[in-house]
């Protein structure tokens, strides 16, 4: 009898073990993939019991990936409009899922194709374990253009087509698709490019800053509108304040007839005056067409640059022009209503204290994490001297998802969000 109320009060206890034990593995078979790209915050909730800690730990772990055999394919792309296109994408032999690869975003000429640069970081890519993308560009959509988009020709060419800077164009949408089948070190991405591939490198990267280790345009600009008398583009130039975290190596050369050299000389004053990191190479009598075959001059000081380049994912300082209201948002600062048609923001956090300036704004979002602040003490944001909030931040499920939602980025994941209203 005794030893049968002893197995008796035995087995709850073990039961109980049990569950404990059971809770102890659940982060590791919980599905949170699902729910996060269904976009249902509720069910991404009820999986991890509202638990924003271990939505980010489980999330941080990276979606059940299968095995990609290494090789080059290629395939279709839609952007976001539902446009489709070519992608070459190419998968070096040393590709291990266990072991997080960088990727090369590579952008094309005029009247060119992915096939056109898709080697050109073949080699690199190869012994540094990067994969390489290469999409293939088309028409401006119509319905948004580009701001500097025109008509006509450059250099005597007609513009058959053109990269389109918004969020979802064909090099963002190449990079959303990779990550969902590879495995991607998401602070080793870089965005490169030739000629109208170069133009793209710089509007792409400078709308998005934060979504690359480094930018690497060739004969490139800014604007196509500084084709016209070579004046300078004073709004879209604005755009290199984003730059404040993302070094750029770019090449010209100075007998360029299609390109003026001139572009990338006014980037080079403006990067050398914000005092932002930045490597500029002028080639002497180099024309539109310039030597960057593996060893040559060009490349190797651009390979030995790029070697130690990795994205740093958490600035305490963001500076942020916002050219529309499709790229709102760099790291943890993010324009939740703009009052005009481009907005500029400045914001540095010190200690429990955010303070920032801002025009053309309504509302600002600033997402937080344990790298910016303690989030179990008070939060202070100023602006001009003036407190507009004060008190504790808490942590939500909300607060990840919708820092997820913009970017899909792993590494720019925040617990917690605090929005002021700015007046």
């Amino acid at each position: 009898m005794h030893a049968l109320l002893a197995v008796l009060f035995l087995m709850p206890a073990q039961d109980a073990k049990q569950d404990q034990e059971e809770d102890k593995k659940e982060p590791e078979i919980v599905d949170v993939w699902k729910p996060l790209d269904e976009g249902s915050v509720e069910k991404l909730k009820a999986a991890v019991k509202d638990d924003p800690a271990k939505l980010i730990e489980l999330m941080k772990k990276g979606r059940p990936l299968k095995d990609a055999p290494p090789g080059e394919t290629k395939e279709r792309l839609k952007d976001a409009l539902g446009v489709e296109t070519d992608l070459w994408v190419i998968v070096p032999s040393r590709y291990d899922k266990a072991k997080p690869a960088g990727l090369f975003l590579v952008l094309h000429g005029l009247g060119g194709t992915g096939e056109q640069l898709k080697d050109l970081w073949r080699a690199y890519a190869a012994a540094n374990n990067f994969i390489v993308a290469a999409p293939t560009a088309q028409k401006e959509p119509e319905a948004a253009k580009n701001e500097d988009s025109y008509g006509g020709q450059i250099g005597g060419k007609d513009i058959p087509h053109w990269w389109s800077y918004r969020e979802g164009s064909f090099p963002l949408a190449a990079l959303a698709a990779l990550k969902r089948r590879f495995a991607i070190d998401e602070n080793r991405v870089v965005l490169t490019g030739y000629s109208m591939g170069g133009f793209g490198t710089w509007n792409i990267g400078l709308r998005f800053p934060d979504r690359f280790c480094a930018l690497i345009p060739y004969a490139g600009g800014v604007s196509r509108t500084e084709y016209i008398g070579l004046r300078v583009d004073e709004r879209l130039r604005k755009l290199h304040l984003n730059q404040f975290n993302l070094p750029a190596y770019f090449v010209h050369g100075d007998a360029d007839r299609l390109v003026p050299v001139e572009f990338s000389r006014e980037s080079r004053n403006q990067l050398k005056k914000l005092g932002y990191e930045f490597e500029y190479k002028e080639v002497a009598k180099g024309g539109h067409i310039l030597n960057v075959r593996d060893g040559g001059e060009v490349m190797t000081g651009i390979q030995k640059w790029l070697k130690d380049k990795v994205r740093k994912p958490h600035p305490k300082e963001v500076k942020h022009f916002a050219v529309g209201e499709y790229c709102p948002q760099s790291y943890w600062v993010r324009i939740a209503e703009f009052k005009d048609k481009t907005a500029e923001v400045r914001a540095a956090v010190k200690a429990q204290t955010i303070d920032f300036t801002a025009t053309g704004v309504k509302k600002l979002t600033f997402y937080l994490d344990d790298t910016l602040v303690d989030l179990a003490k008070p939060v202070k944001v100023t602006s001009g001297g003036a407190t507009v909030f004060e008190g504790e931040v808490t942590p939500s499920v909300e607060a990840v998802f919708d820092s997820w939602r913009a970017r899909e980025d792993r590494e720019l994941l925040y617990r917690a969000r605090v929005t002021v209203e700015i007046k």
